[in-house]
């Protein structure tokens, strides 16, 4: 090797520690100077071009590099290549070679001076991306100022079912001619402005899904070299699912999953409208509801199966009858309400008469009966829409008295709900309520965790009454508060002696101060707080978030545990779980009683599970009658379970 050149002078010390190599070669490419950095190198190519020794470049590479140093070095113009380079502990690297002529005054070269970069990690950090980005499976792309495909991944070709290398250089407007004009303004926008245009949803028939709706949401980025955009890159996902299950959610927060028909929610919205409408353009109509005659007779002598079933009749009967403007909702358990705009009393009549024809030829293990309230409203007055229901059950409950299979009209003598008042209230002041208890199993362990307190009303002649023949109408006269705070009181004696026990709450109960002072005053007389849960609904959760997160948070605080029940029903309190730090989400029974013969409802409950899982809760299932659910439900991890195949509701020991 030459003598050092003379340039280098004091910067000798600086080259020797840059850590890549740096040399200074003669014209034809001999190396005359190196740093030091070039014994970990292993030795150049470079160093051996004119002798035609590459022994350290890798023998793949060796042929493409020697022609393309001679053609460079003859050339006379700065270049760069990239190569594998054997170094000194046997491993092939790769190297990046950068070398600049040095001319003299005449422009002849004079030197090579070149720069060698140990580059393998940069590659392989390369490959590792661009594996990535073939592979993921999310649509990627990027296309020039012209909109021609420069870089399509695997999954963005899919989109237009062609291979990647067939989209190459063809434009946006070609590929995807249908929704172009949709996006072309957004992309040069993109373009001519630099900015970022992002979750853009699209919808449309792609070649991947012909006839069918696909949705799609696009992120459009611009893609710069220093400051000029020289294209744009997009993003596409494919949310067809996610979209599907947000209109079924939205399907589930406005209808009853068993039949189809508006919940209670949705009904009470709709009857204030048309309330708020009839006042204002005194126009008339007619609220009806429905009740089947002897339901429960037919679930315990045919099952819940059956009983299903002649729910799912009444509905179809309602919806078959009604007029296309009539609303038809589901109130929950075997009663329904429909709307009649604009009907007369006689009219109401005729509807409930062609129902209860239409459902005496729907027999479903027996002739399916049912009793029919109504309530008109003329648009005269104000009245409320809980008012107006008030009205319909008192004309119901007359019905009932009078034998049942029978439509009564209100004439503003509420006798019938005016004698369950009173039965109510006198019930309370003899104290005529029990509790029974249904247990709650823990699916990994198979022991019951709590049970859950169930009350009933002992009638007048010692026979139990169960609560859906006397709740609602404690609930439309402000009597639920009292149930609530004497159900309250008892379970928290039980649970002095040792019970652990879950309390059902109605939504007019919550927030409510006199149930807290029942629990304070429990843990001074030594109750363990962790022995006591309560139940509260999804919808009357939702219904006043802020009392309910309150409410919930001081439960929490003084170390009860707290289960939004009925979950599932509504739906739209995904969004507010982060707000009410709820212990258990209770599975809604609709989605448990078919869970092994209903997909939907298989998907719904994997979905809480995931849910409850997610965000630390434990889900917990209602309504297990059969083995074959209960294995569906340890297969979803479900944690704890209740129903007749685990357990039944039996009395408690009062507690005194």
């Amino acid at each position: 090797m030459t003598s050092e050149p003379a340039e280098l002078g004091s910067f000798r010390d600086l080259i020797d520690e840059l850590p890549a190599l740096v040399w200074v070669a003669t014209p034809d490419g001999r190396i005359e100077w190196r740093n030091a950095t070039a014994e970990g190198f292993s030795g150049l190519p470079i160093e051996t071009v004119v002798a035609d020794q590459f022994a350290p470049v890798h023998p793949d590479d060796k042929l493409a590099v020697q022609a393309f140093l001679e053609g460079a070095l003859a050339a006379g113009e700065p270049f760069e290549t990239e190569f594998r380079s054997l170094r000194s502990d046997g491993e092939y690297r790769w190297a990046l070679l950068r070398a600049r002529p040095v001319r003299d005054d005449l422009g002849q070269v004079r030197r090579w001076v070149a720069i060698v970069s140990d580059i393998d990690e940069q590659r392989r950090a390369l490959t590792v991306l661009e594996t990535l980005f073939s592979e993921v499976p999310v649509g990627l792309s990027f296309a020039d100022r012209d909109f021609r495909v420069v870089r399509i991944n695997k999954a963005g070709a899919a989109l237009r079912h062609l291979p990647a290398d067939r989209m190459l250089g063809r434009t946006l407007a070609e590929l995807w001619p249908d929704v172009w004009p949709e996006l072309e303004p957004l992309y040069r926008r993109v373009l001519d402005r630099g900015e970022a245009v992002v979750n853009i949803e699209l919808a449309a028939e792609w070649p991947t899904s012909p006839g069918e709706l696909r949705h799609w949401l696009i992120s459009v980025y611009p893609v710069r070299d220093r400051d000029e955009v020289i294209g744009i890159g997009w993003v596409a996902v494919d949310v067809t699912e996610r979209k599907r299950a947000e209109i079924r959610l939205r399907h589930l927060a406005d209808h009853d999953s068993l039949t189809g028909v508006y919940n209670r929610r949705r009904l009470i919205e709709e009857l204030d409208r048309h309330l708020r409408y009839a006042t204002r353009s005194r126009r008339s109509g007619a609220v009806l509801v429905f009740d089947v005659d002897h339901l429960k007779f037919a679930n315990d002598t045919y099952g819940h199966a059956t009983g299903d079933a002649i729910i799912k009749a009444v509905a179809d009967v309602l919806q078959a009858r009604i007029r296309r403007t009539d609303v038809v909702a589901r109130q929950g358990g075997d009663e329904f309400a429909v709307i009649l705009p604009e009907a007369t009393p006689a009219e109401a009549l005729v509807v409930a008469r062609d129902v209860r024809v239409l459902l005496d030829e729907q027999q479903i293990g027996a002739p399916i009966k049912i009793s029919i309230g109504i309530a008109p409203f003329t648009g005269e007055e104000e009245i409320t829409a809980d008012e107006i229901l008030v009205c319909a059950d008192a004309a119901l409950y007359e019905a009932k008295e009078r034998g049942g299979n029978q439509a009564r009209v209100y004439t503003g003598q509420a006798s019938g709900v005016l004698t369950w008042v009173q039965r109510i209230r006198t019930a309370l002041a003899e104290d005529r309520f029990v509790l029974f208890g249904q247990p709650i199993i823990d699916l990994r362990t198979g022991s019951t965790v709590r049970r859950e307190l169930l009350v009933r009303m002992v009638a007048d002649e010692g026979e139990i009454v169960q609560p859906s023949s006397f709740i609602p109408t404690a609930e439309r006269f402000g009597l639920i508060h009292e149930i609530d705070r004497w159900v309250t009181a008892e379970g928290l004696r039980l649970a002095l002696e040792g019970e652990r026990i879950a309390i059902n709450l109605s939504g007019y109960s919550i927030g409510e101060q006199p149930i807290i002072r029942l629990v304070q005053s429990a843990i001074a007389d030594g109750l363990n707080p962790a022995n006591v849960s309560f139940e509260i609904t999804e919808t009357a959760a939702m219904t006043n978030l802020a009392a309910a997160r309150a409410f919930v948070g001081v439960l929490a605080d003084l170390g009860c545990a707290v289960a939004l029940d009925d979950f599932g029903t509504g739906f739209g309190s995904f969004a507010y779980l982060k707000q009410i730090p709820a212990r258990y989400l209770k599975i809604d029974i609709e989605f448990v009683r078919n869970l092994t013969t209903d997909e939907t409802d298989r998907h719904v409950v994997q979905a809480i599970v995931g849910i409850a899982h997610s965000l630390g809760k434990l889900a917990v299932a209602e309504g297990v009658e059969n083995p074959d659910t209960l294995a569906v439900l340890r297969a979803y991890e479900v944690d704890h379970a209740q129903g007749f195949h685990l357990g039944m509701p039996e009395p408690l020991a009062r507690a005194r």
